[in-house]
């Protein structure tokens, strides 16, 4: 018997298919970490210095093995029927102390005919195989396997990019098999003859990237064997671990091995620079309330975490807006016991509701959803719903397309990770699509008449953020798993990543029952964490903020948020303004307002004088009756502020709001002109009432510069003004008998207002 051994083209359109495939290789925005030219021997070029791999090799049954120059490689005996027999194999993995992050396979390939001359039977052409499919393992028998293509179709130069998402770790290797099958077939006296598949020429390469870290310390159960880890560190998990007692820890990357837990405990925090493995029958747990940070936004993890999500007080007819921090949970996964018609997504395009009918949707990253608590729960006692939720962590740049149709589009998101994110970052970094305003529902009025309230929307901007009755005040810190809406400017992306994340701060789930605070001095001037991360930055201003609630004696709150910033003008001021949320039927709303149109957040430019500017505030209630108007906050220049003076337009009558509430009657109805928000203070001279004796406070100049100090008690609070009522200097919070003033103060006649800890103040006039 006699064969060509050498390639039978069909015709030249071969040559000039083969000459394209070499000029433009399928190619991969990632680093290529090893390729394989297929032109002579197999062999792997182009390594990585820190990648090994193997030449590619055959399995038993195919014939005329091939590296041909031009072409690529080849060989005949594929399967007939879908039987996975016959294969190519290539391996990667990485040098010791290294570990591959794997992400795309590309390659090439070709289906040809082989052309038998054959005693007797004369010239026969058999066809290659039809189908072929990709396996990959660890395991270099194949015992078990990932399947990246079942069956798909061969043909002429096939182009093929498979992302293959998976961690190589130190001491591992990733094998990958290319099997054909399906091929057409000549039985030649017991041999069976087919066709040639062709993996073309300086196609195949595997891309990705590498992961460097030190030394690797493992937790067993005498302790770290290998000293406490630190931010370099490999760590292995080899025994049971709890922040709760054995403290947070920071890791290079981290793997938690087969029958050992890993918890983190509420208000605890493990920090892993990049990938995070979960191995066999390892568990990770996380706890509500407690962290788990991602560093590197390409790291790859694989292995399952459950992650528990403690609820606010809820009843049977509250809704919580949740999002997933894992990959591949079902609503249902989160509350199985929610009615089927009960779980809600938010369409962007039609700006609605739509129903999720038995929870079976698939949550999808950083997009938000609305399900409605079990049913099993009471309809008048509150009790905190735990959802667990178990998958792969979120992890790196998540984007969540959005369309804003019509002006005030809103659309509902959430946090993707098993951390905290900082609310000023993600506003900034996503200040193209949003018009700045976060809104949390809180579920804090129970339903009456199948009405949920809008005043249950907790709102936050850069400049702050407004509470609802029983809820704290958002603190700028989004935790794991909590949905919001946001207000649209226009469509795109919604864009979370690393650099969001934060530490910590993973507890505020809105809980209910918060007892109304007195008013509280929050101190001048605001800087806002960061994230422990590049790329991430913070909004420091002085900001200058008054919070005034509406209530009443039944439970009705709505509160709003105003003052001045430097970012800020006295227009709309996108990211920093909040337009009031009027999604509901409100029982009672609060709100500013500027052009005729409502905020529940305000910032305006930091005026000159801000004795003559003003807020002008509206309400609207459902019910009518006796209300009453109070300061919940101040910060900033208020605290100096002799008189934050609320005027209603319709009775006449003033009330400082730092001496007391104001109280008064309404109807139902919309009230957009009544209430106008003033400033005062009064002239400072030495007229002031004196609490303190001359000889127990002391103003004296040493050098240049203006030292007070106290005889009898720690100086709590200072601020200096000049003649005309401008302040030049604030401090609070001092704690401390001697205070030294900037050597660049104003020189002149300045008037210093001095309040002790014990609670005595005085005036002084002093010539500097």
């Amino acid at each position: 018997m006699s064969k060509i051994s050498t390639f039978p083209l069909r015709s030249f359109q071969y040559i000039l298919f083969f000459l394209f495939l070499t000029l433009s290789t399928p190619g991969s925005a990632q680093v290529d970490l090893a390729q394989w030219p297929l032109s002579t021997d197999g062999n792997p070029v182009n390594l990585q210095s820190e990648v090994n791999a193997a030449t590619l090799g055959f399995s038993s049954g195919l014939d005329n093995q091939q590296f041909v120059p031009g072409f690529g490689v080849a060989a005949t005996g594929w399967s007939r029927n879908n039987s996975l027999t016959e294969y190519y194999e290539i391996a990667i993995s990485p040098q010791s102390g290294e570990n591959l992050n794997i992400e795309d396979l590309s390659f090439s390939h070709t289906e040809l005919d082989a052309v038998w001359n054959l005693p007797f039977f004369g010239t026969r052409v058999v066809g290659g195989p039809s189908r072929f499919s990709v396996r990959y393992s660890k395991d270099p028998s194949f015992t078990t396997f990932t399947t990246l293509v079942n069956r798909g179709n061969t043909g002429i130069n096939v182009a093929e990019v498979r992302s293959i998402n998976t961690v190589v770790l130190d001491g591992e290797t990733l094998y990958i098999r290319f099997y054909g099958h399906n091929s057409a077939s000549f039985s030649f006296f017991g041999t069976i003859l087919t066709g040639f598949w062709l993996i073309d020429e300086n196609s195949l390469r595997i891309t990705g990237t590498i992961e460097r870290c030190g030394s690797t310390t493992t937790w067993t159960a005498s302790g770290w064997n290998n000293g406490a880890p630190t931010q370099n560190s490999r760590v292995r998990i080899n025994a049971d671990y709890n922040t709760l007692t054995q403290g947070n820890f920071q890791a290079c990357e981290l793997e938690v091995n087969p029958g050992n837990t890993l918890t983190i405990a509420q208000g605890t925090s493990v920090t892993v620079e990049n990938y995070i493995s979960v191995n066999g029958t390892g568990n990770f747990d996380i706890e509500s309330g407690g962290s788990l940070l991602q560093l590197n936004d390409n790291a790859v993890n694989t292995g399952n975490i459950t992650i528990r999500r403690n609820t606010t007080p809820v009843t049977k007819f509250d809704f919580t807006y949740w999002s997933s921090p894992v990959s591949g949970r079902r609503l249902s996964d989160l509350s199985p016991g929610t009615l089927r018609d009960k779980y809600f997504s938010f369409n962007t395009n039609i700006q609605n509701w739509q129903t999720e009918f038995d929870g079976n949707t698939v949550m999808q990253p950083g997009v938000g959803y609305a399900v409605r608590s079990p049913q099993s729960f009471s309809t008048s006692v509150s009790g905190i719903f735990t959802a667990n939720v178990q998958g792969v962590p979120n992890n790196g740049v998540i984007q969540v397309p959005v369309n804003a149709p019509n002006p005030g589009s809103v659309a509902l998101i959430g946090n993707p990770y098993p951390s905290a994110i900082d609310a000023d970052i993600f506003i900034q970094q996503n200040s193209a699509v949003l018009g700045g305003a976060l809104y949390f529902w809180t579920h804090n009025t129970p339903i009456a008449n199948n009405i949920y309230n809008a005043n249950d929307y907790a709102v936050y901007t850069l400049f702050g953020g407004t509470g609802t009755s029983g809820s704290p005040i958002p603190t700028g810190q989004i935790a794991s798993g909590q949905g919001f809406f946001v207000n649209l400017t226009s469509g795109g992306n919604i864009n979370f990543n690393n650099s969001q994340r934060i530490a910590g701060s993973n507890n505020q789930f809105f809980r209910a029952n918060r007892p109304k605070d007195k008013v509280v001095s929050l101190g001048s001037g605001t800087q806002v964490q960061t994230a422990s991360t590049t790329n991430a930055t913070a909004v420091e201003t002085n900001k200058n903020r008054i919070w005034l609630n509406l209530t009443n004696d039944q439970g009705a709150f709505s509160q709003a948020l105003m003052g001045y910033a430097a970012p800020a003008t006295d227009g709309e001021d996108k990211l920093w303004d909040a337009s009031y949320f009027d999604g509901f039927a409100n029982v009672i709303g609060f709100y500013t307002l500027m052009d005729g149109n409502r905020f529940s957040v305000q910032a305006k430019g930091i005026p000159q004088n801000p004795t003559e500017d003003s807020f002008l505030l509206g309400y609207r209630t459902n019910i009518s009756g006796e209300f009453s108007i109070s300061l919940d906050k101040l910060d900033g220049l208020f605290e100096d502020m002799d008189a934050i003076l609320l005027i209603d337009q319709l009775t006449g009558q003033n009330q400082n709001l730092k001496e007391g509430d104001y109280t008064f009657t309404t109807q139902k109805g919309v009230f957009n002109e009544r209430f106008i928000i003033q400033f005062a203070n009064q002239t400072l001279s030495l007229d002031d009432s004196v609490l303190l004796a001359e000889n127990e406070v002391k103003i004296y100049t040493s050098g240049s510069q203006l030292q007070i100090e106290s005889n009898i008690d720690l100086l709590d609070h200072i601020s200096i003004f000049d003649l005309t009522g401008k302040r030049l200097f604030t401090q609070s919070n001092i704690d401390n008998n001697k205070l030294i003033l900037p050597a660049q103060m104003q020189r002149g006649v300045l008037l210093v207002k001095i309040k002790l800890q014990n609670g005595k103040s005085v005036t002084k006039k002093v010539v500097f």
